[in-house]
Order: C-alpha cells, then sequence, then structure tokens
C-alpha cells in the first residue's frame, strides 16, 4: 500500500501540472469622432440632448478579428470541397480561400453603425455604446468554430 501511495506521489511530482501563465498587458484604446463630425453627423454617449430630434431606431454595429476571404474563380472545380482550405460558393461557383488575418478595432465597428445610420436617413447617434466582445469557441455537431474578440457599437440614429 505504501509503495502505490509513493509510486502516486512521485508521478504527480515528475509531471507536475502545467499552468498557461499569461503576461501582463496594459493599454489605451482611444476612438475618433471628429471624421464624422466633420461631416455634419451628430454624436454623443449621452441619452438626453437639449435639442429636439426624431428618433429613427436603434442600430448596431459590429467588428469580429478574423480572416479575409479571398475568392478566385480561377482554381476550378478540383478544389471546390477543400475543407481544409475554403468552402464553396453555390451560387457563383467560385472558390473561397481564407486570406491574411485581420484584427477588428472599435472605428470598424462604428464605422459599420454609422452606415447603417445614414442608410436610415439620420445625422446624429445618441447613447452611443461600445462593447468589446470576447471571443468564443462553440461546439455543434463536433465542430469547434471559433469567432475571434471584436467590438460591438449600438445607439440610436435620430434626425435632428
Amino acid at each position: 500500500m505504501y509503495k502505490i501511495i509513493a509510486l502516486l506521489l512521485l508521478m504527480v511530482t515528475l509531471t507536475g501540472c502545467y499552468v498557461l501563465k499569461t503576461p501582463y498587458t496594459a493599454y489605451g484604446v482611444s476612438i475618433d469622432y471628429s471624421p464624422y463630425t466633420n461631416e455634419g453627423f451628430f454624436l454623443t454617449e449621452s441619452n438626453v440632448v437639449s435639442f429636439p430630434y426624431q428618433a429613427l431606431g436603434s442600430i448596431e454595429g459590429r467588428a469580429r478579428s478574423g480572416y479575409e476571404e479571398k475568392i478566385n474563380t480561377k482554381q476550378g472545380a478540383k478544389r471546390l470541397h477543400d475543407d481544409v482550405y475554403g468552402k464553396e460558393h453555390k451560387l457563383s461557383r467560385s472558390y473561397v480561400k481564407p486570406g491574411d488575418f485581420r484584427e477588428a478595432t472599435p472605428e470598424d465597428a462604428l464605422r459599420m453603425a454609422l452606415s447603417e445610420a445614414k442608410s436610415m436617413g439620420a445625422n446624429g447617434l445618441i447613447n452611443l455604446r461600445i462593447e468589446y466582445l470576447p471571443a468564443i469557441y462553440e461546439t455543434y455537431k463536433d465542430l469547434v468554430p471559433v469567432f475571434y474578440a471584436g467590438y460591438s457599437v449600438k445607439g440610436m440614429a435620430i434626425k435632428k
């Protein structure tokens, strides 16, 4: 009995537990609103403004880090079903290959939200909220798709 316990203690001592230690990081992020305010678009994080406005709707813009898609129609049917390097587009029959990795920024999400607001006819956005979206790992039918970290920008589109 003592030999078994001693053997187990020796195994735990020799193998040990490996703990992944993440390094300390500190950084600041700023978002420049001036390109949009110079165009006459009103932006505020406040939900109260001192002028009359017409509420047009809620908007959201999202940007997630990931690989850009490169469409290559010259690859032909030989590589259309290659699960490692791409997927098939049934309508265009073109081959999509992952390109370079692109890091999402808060400006990307803001650009998407303001594009949506402008398509509604808005010239302002109030109650602006910028949120960090952490990475997500989901399991579906034994596959583990990865959604990389990103940003979400939400607010109410208004017309002054």
